[in-house]
């Protein structure tokens, strides 16, 4: 079939976007070859002298050996003809693309200039007419099918052209290629992703490219978002890979929690770059899941570069270490690593006089986290010796520093050592033994007046721990220490209060009670004022609520309650009366404020107040005798019934004088005894035992017995103690306690109470299982109550409690 020169004209015409058409020059009918019908791209002559397209004769051919030779003439001229025709469409193109023009007038252009970025010489020249600001600026269009076509159409003219990339960066293309990465239309998202792709196999324009805010966060969400086109994460996938050529870059992936990159290269890449990499991972701050997998993947080279010459290395390790040392997990990982004897090596032994840090500060730092995150320090060893973190060795090394006076940082990375130590049996008999040996408590004690907080927060702390062991030797330290212990009282007045103001509060109350000494300086230096002021904003809400408030409140009331073991004292005893701490504590109980640790400890306060009270309850004043009359001295005096009443009101029934709250801490006056009975219903066993201490005082020998018998009765205790038996039989302490009320109530409690107790049916089982089961006391405890029941035979039997 053969073609006019005109009709292959108009089809080629057909072909091209309209604008352009009337500019083009016609096809040739000798162009065409005469087997596809098509315009030739690669003419040959074969023997007969017929033209045709290369690929077409060979086909035609097939396996015949016909010796094909090029038209070179007719080439040349089809390739002059189609350079002529492509400047003409670039014209035309940015000739239309600078007009405001229909949005198929543009399709069309873009499609014709995506036709022709297939030639380098094209994309020559479109960058040299200016076309690629055009194009950026279409971008900008409200058709996202125009700014997908255009984008695409600036990543095939920037494709293996770095001119063309060079000149788009001058644009706004790569930022908003960046912003589009977000957008929630699939083809767009594309478009963007390629663009970029194709930009950073440009390795000169990596920085540039990783400069761009969002752009290396952005491709990372991609390529890790389950949810993407698997076209659009694979192609983010390969333009983070060409943009890891960039350190910087890398810095940012990491920041970003892409951590492959960077591990790869500190792992495996040149001395130079690891260094870099190991400065950009000193810098980074880590979430958890990162420092596990540093942890796993690099461990062992950051131990190698610890162990290095190398200052900057040592630093950068050292730095990263501790970080992965905060995060409990990766704990056990360093520590299977071997860090634990390079730590023990850098904190007691090498010293490295002309190195800018103090990497001792840091390596007792990571010794504390590794000890914090729980792992017993008997399985952590230290040296090839196999002594461990809780060896006499590590122990007593440790004290020695700590009484050194070393740098703030470094004690209190010391001081959380021995405290961490202090949470396992065998290394806390140890760390006693040798902070006594050491003579260490003065100065823990003087920590607690340096300026660094977490260093007192620390000191305190251990000393909290030391306190059963050495509290009177703390006790006194703190009396001979200079500031002290007005500072610990100084903290209690602190209106935010912090961790600091919690653990001094809980010192005071850790310290023996009894210790006068303590207690007198605390009473001169406001001590009692303070807590006592303390207590009343809190419960007034005056204090912001925080995590620390609770363990604060309870450490005021505790400082109140270790008063009351000195009441001996007579300044001890005027503060007691001053404050109503027997009114105070009263209210407490009743849980009016506070939780199970408040009512705990104020019914122990109103046990050592109410064994005062039969001492200091006053004897009722004489009554003075009437003169009688002349005549009737035979007569007797007749009192009237209200003068009667107003006298017996005036003698309390328990401790047969005078009593008030105040003056004689009376729980009867106070109104105590009814909060307490309500205290053995407490789901926690150390307030229902404290309160039933405290209402045993009401039957001790030096008071009236039946009179408090008779009080107690009245308000239901016979009732509560039996509750409380059938309901805490695994409490042994409450237990003991109980039986020994019952037997009180035997004793002196009258009829009433006798059958109250005789009647309960579970009372007998428990009371022998007590006589089969409990040790001597408890045993001894249910035989005299079971003889005053009648159960068994009686003997004289005498209980003292």
């Amino acid at each position: 079939m053969h073609y006019s020169s005109r009709e292959r004209s108009a089809s080629s015409s057909e072909s091209l976007p309209s604008p352009a058409a009337e500019y083009i020059e016609p096809l040739y009918e000798s162009f065409f070859c005469p087997l596809t019908k098509k315009m030739m791209e690669d003419p040959v002559t074969i023997e007969t002298g017929v033209t045709c397209e290369r690929e077409a004769i060979l086909e035609w051919f097939q396996s015949d050996a016909t010796v094909l030779s090029s038209n070179l003439a007719l080439k040349t001229t089809i390739e002059e003809w189609k350079k002529r025709n492509e400047e003409i469409r670039v014209k035309v193109a940015r000739s239309t693309l600078s007009k405001a023009t229909s949005e198929n007038v543009v399709l069309e252009v873009l499609a014709d200039l995506q036709l022709l970025c297939r030639s380098r010489r094209n994309k020559v020249k479109m960058c040299n007419v200016g076309l690629v600001p055009l194009l950026a600026r279409l971008l900008e269009q409200k058709s996202r099918k125009l700014r997908c076509e255009a984008m695409e159409t600036l990543r095939l003219l920037i494709q293996e052209y770095e001119e063309g990339k060079e000149m788009s960066l001058r644009t706004n293309a790569m930022g908003t290629a960046v912003k589009n990465l977000s957008s929630r239309h699939l083809s767009e998202k594309l478009a963007s992703v390629s663009f970029l792709l194709e930009l950073s196999k440009s390795e000169k324009l990596c920085e540039r490219i990783g400069a761009v805010t969002g752009g290396i966060p952005m491709l990372i969400t991609l390529k890790h978002n389950p949810s993407s086109d698997a076209s659009i994460v694979e192609k983010a996938g390969e333009a983070l890979k060409n943009l890891e050529k960039c350190p910087k870059n890398v810095g940012i992936m990491a920041e970003n929690g892409l951590l492959d990159p960077l591990l790869d290269n500190l792992i495996d890449g040149p001395e130079d770059l690891r260094m870099e990499m190991g400065s950009i991972l000193m810098e980074l701050v880590l979430g958890d899941d990162a420092k596990t997998r540093i942890a796993e993947r690099a461990s062992g080279d950051l131990i190698r570069m610890l162990r290095s010459g190398n200052t900057l290395a040592r630093k950068a390790a050292m730095k990263t270490l501790l970080q992965l040392s905060s995060h409990r997990p990766s704990c056990q990982i360093l520590i299977n690593a071997d860090l634990l004897p390079t730590m023990a090596e850098e904190l007691f032994i090498r010293k490295i006089d002309d190195e800018p840090m103090d990497s001792r500060a840091d390596s007792a730092d990571i010794l504390a986290n590794l000890l914090e995150s729980g792992i017993d320090p008997e399985k952590m060893e230290i040296d090839r010796q196999g002594r461990t973190m809780a060896s006499d060795y590590f122990i007593r090394n440790t004290c020695r520093m700590i009484k050194l006076s070393m740098p703030f940082g470094l004690n209190e990375s010391l001081v959380r050592i021995l405290i961490s130590l202090m949470e396992w049996k065998r290394a806390e008999q140890r760390t006693v033994k040798a902070v006594k040996a050491a003579d260490t408590t003065y100065t823990l004690i003087e920590f607690l007046s340096c300026l660094q907080d977490k260093l007192c927060a620390a000191a305190m702390e251990l000393l909290i721990k030391l306190s059963p062991f050495m509290g009177h030797t703390i006790a006194e330290g703190l009396c001979k220490s200079r500031g002290q212990p007005e500072g610990l009282v100084d903290e209690l007045r602190a209106e935010q209060i912090t961790r600091t103001q919690e653990l001094a509060a809980t010192l005071l109350v850790k310290l023996p009670h009894r210790n006068l000494e303590l207690n007198l300086s605390l009473l001169r230096h406001g001590g009692a004022a303070v807590a006592l002021q303390g207590i009343q904003r809190i419960q007034r809400g005056e204090t912001r609520a925080t995590r620390h408030r609770r363990g604060f409140f309870e450490g005021l009331v505790g400082t109140l309650v270790r008063f009351t073991a000195t009441l001996h004292e007579d300044d001890v005893l005027l503060m007691a009366r001053k404050l109503n701490l027997t009114g105070l504590f009263t209210e407490l109980v009743a849980g009016a404020a506070g939780g199970e640790e408040v009512q705990r400890l104020s019914a122990v306060g109103l046990e050592k107040l109410s064994t005062k009270s039969a001492e200091l309850s006053a004897a009722p004043p004489p009554q003075a005798q009437p003169r009688k009359p002349r005549m009737g001295r035979l007569l007797p005096r007749i009192l009237s019934p209200s003068e009667k009443t107003q006298q017996q009101r005036r003698l309390c029934p328990v401790h047969r004088g005078v009593c008030s709250p105040s003056s004689t801490f009376c729980l009867v006056e106070a109104g105590a005894v009814e909060p307490l009975l309500s205290c053995m219903d407490h789901s926690g066993a150390a307030v229902a035992e404290a309160a039933l201490a405290a209402l045993c005082t009401l039957l001790d020998d030096t008071v009236d017995v039946a009179g408090g018998a008779a009080v107690l009765a009245e308000l239901g205790a016979v009732q509560q103690v039996l509750g409380a038996l059938r309901s805490r039989q695994e409490e042994e302490g409450l237990r003991r306690r109980c039986f020994w009320v019952l037997e009180r109530f035997l004793m002196k409690g009258g009829e009433a109470a006798r059958q109250d107790i005789a009647g309960d049916r579970a009372l007998a089982s428990i009371l022998m299982s007590a006589v089969h089961g409990g040790d001597s006391s408890m045993k001894q405890a249910a035989e005299i109550i079971l003889r005053r029941l009648n159960k068994i035979p009686d003997v004289s039997i005498s209980v003292i409690y």
